[in-house]
């Protein structure tokens, strides 16, 4: 009997790496399933109306509280709304510092150098 082109060809086989889903992993409980999407609504951005359609930022390392119970007083950063121009404020602010910073330090190589050289 000929197999000449009928019938499915077998595909190639995968040289190197792991399969998902193949042997060593494992599938992930209900109970880990509903954790990782209590814990991605907690942390996803959204959209609300106090917000007023503006895009939802991540609070800042400074206004994040602790919640004590269950979490085991983990921080937790808590959403804020900012308007663009409170958004640049905040970036024209970060690259005051940035260039504060690099200028110190440029200026703190160069006495080194001159000290250095005497």
């Amino acid at each position: 009997m000929s197999t000449t082109g009928s019938g499915p060809k077998p595909r190639p086989r995968a040289t190197g790496g792991r399969r998902p889903g193949g042997p060593g992993t494992r599938r992930p409980t209900r109970e880990e399933i509903r954790a990782a999407a209590a814990r991605a609504a907690q942390t996803a951005p959204t959209l609300g109306a106090e917000a007023g359609g503006a895009a939802v930022a991540p609070a800042s390392p400074r206004t994040a509280r602790t919640t004590t119970g269950r979490s085991g007083g983990r921080v937790f950063a808590r959403p804020v709304a900012l308007s663009r121009e409170e958004e640049y404020r905040f970036i024209r602010s970060d690259l005051r510092r940035m260039v504060l910073t690099a200028g110190s330090l440029l200026a703190v190589m160069l006495v080194l150098l001159v000290l250095i050289e005497l």
